[in-house]
């Protein structure tokens, strides 16, 4: 696999959470728990996958895999980038999220939770931020990802 690859997979990783947020935003409350467990369980295999491969991260993208630098706001005295990548801690931290996560849609399955929709839509967005801050490797992507988990909270 290439660098590209690596680096669309770690994406979807970050994502996929948000993805299903608005998914159950859009759908009723009787879908939430399925698509919450659809939208953790992605990242999952995908993160497992991407375990498997840290052996190919090289120097040509700083030993991290998934290594991806995206112009985010160009000014002449700031030059702000999309910047993430994954190395053997983070991987390891997102694979505990990951773990964790379809662990936690697991517990709540047979509870009947007043406000089921809100609760899986805040626990994929937390899910999101998580992931996000532990792949980010620019400061700003980095406040970006932990204030939305602040902010949820």
């Amino acid at each position: 696999m290439g660098t590209e690859t690596h680096t669309l997979l770690l994406n979807i990783v970050i994502f996929t959470p948000l993805v299903g947020v608005i998914l159950i935003a859009l759908l009723g409350a009787k879908q939430s728990k399925w698509i919450a467990l659809l939208t953790t369980l992605i990242p999952l295999g995908i993160t497992l996958q991407l375990m498997g491969l840290m052996g190919e991260a090289t120097a040509e993208n700083h030993n991290y895999l998934g290594f991806a630098s995206i112009p985010w706001f160009s000014q002449p005295d700031i030059d702000i980038k999309y910047i993430i990548g994954m190395d053997g801690m983070s991987g390891l931290m997102g694979l505990l999220t990951v773990i964790l996560f379809p662990l936690i849609v697991g517990y709540m399955w047979t509870r009947d939770l007043q406000q089921s929709k809100l609760f899986y839509m805040m626990l994929l967005l937390l899910q999101t931020g998580v992931l996000g801050f532990f792949f980010s490797l620019d400061i700003l992507v980095f406040y970006v990802f932990f204030e939305l988990d602040l902010i949820h909270g």
